[in-house]
């Protein structure tokens, strides 16, 4: 038989070694669902041909899921809490971890700090700089600890809708998102075509049941459809500047 063996990096076989005890340790349960994106979209036009004016790097529908993630923890803390196995510490702001594939194959986890109190520029700057850090491999390591809840993306593969990613214990949830696409919508009796966005919520079931983890993403989808409403309002809330 001909083949060749690979070895694995000390990092994915550390990474391999995390995922086995995560899998053994927590009882994960994934709830798949279909946001209305059309919002999504037309509010990062609208702030992006801002943005172009001024000379500024584009805001990406990762940049903005994070927001919107960060006002859904608000009003659902049981998702933004780490569990020992006993006790589930709910946090009181959000730390966002932002799961990064690097050019090696290696998946890096920075964490954006306190997202529910930065503006959605200082998302946008945070996340690219941290972003193109791990991938430079100059991420330091306590850049990577303390995340309150984690988002994946699959969006840079458009063949692939849903995922059931792994909940990254402590924590208690994940939040795997595909590409935003166009597909028939139907509203008000017609139908028509619009954007919509894939998502999966991985969670542990023994702090959080479905029914929880269902309330959540049904405030996700309404942030996520109508963002000039909800985010412009909370960054007016936190004392930030329209962006």
């Amino acid at each position: 038989m001909d083949y060749e063996i690979r070895q694995l990096s000390p990092m994915q076989r550390m990474a391999s070694r995390n995922m086995l005890r995560m899998v053994q340790e927590s009882a994960g349960v994934t709830v798949h669902g279909e946001f209305p994106a059309d919002g999504l979209v037309e509010f990062q036009d609208e702030r992006n041909r801002d943005r172009r004016s001024r000379g500024l790097d584009r805001i990406t529908p990762t940049h903005l899921l994070v927001k919107c993630l960060a006002v859904a923890l608000k009003r659902h803390p049981s998702l933004n809490a780490h569990f020992d196995g006993s006790d589930l510490k709910c946090f009181r702001s959000s730390n966002i971890g932002l799961a990064v594939a690097t050019d090696d194959g290696d998946l890096i986890v920075p964490v954006i700090r306190a997202a529910d109190t930065l503006s959605l520029d200082e998302v946008a700057a945070c996340a690219r700089d941290l972003a193109g850090r791990a991938r430079s491999g100059k991420l330091q390591l306590a850049e990577t600890r303390g995340a309150t809840f984690t988002l994946s993306s699959v969006a840079g593969f458009p063949s692939v809708l849903f995922a059931t990613p792994v909940v990254p214990l402590p924590q208690v949830a994940i939040l795997a998102v595909g590409a935003i696409r166009q597909a028939p919508v139907a509203a008000h009796g017609q139908l028509g075509i619009g954007h919509v966005l894939p998502v999966s919520l991985s969670f542990d079931h023994r702090p959080i049941n479905g029914a929880a983890a269902s309330a959540f993403l049904e405030t996700l989808s309404r942030i996520v459809g109508d963002p000039a409403e909800h985010l412009t309002s909370t960054e007016t809330q936190t004392g930030k500047t329209k962006t």
